[in-house]
């Protein structure tokens, strides 16, 4: 019980919380924080902003 206390006080440093209750849900839940990653504007707006017409170049 110490080590989900202490887990718990440490959750507000990250942005995601992965319940370890079923290994399958767990799977998918890690996939889909992946896939919600890779859709950032803030990974993506650089390549689009770059592309031509979007610029006005």
């Amino acid at each position: 019980m110490n080590v989900a206390k202490s887990e718990m006080e440490l959750m507000q440093n990250y942005n995601y919380v992965v319940e370890n209750d079923q290994v399958q849900k767990a799977c998918d839940r890690i996939e889909a924080i992946v896939l919600a990653e890779h859709c950032r504007v803030d990974r993506l707006i650089e390549k689009y902003m770059n592309k031509e017409g979007v610029d006005g170049k």
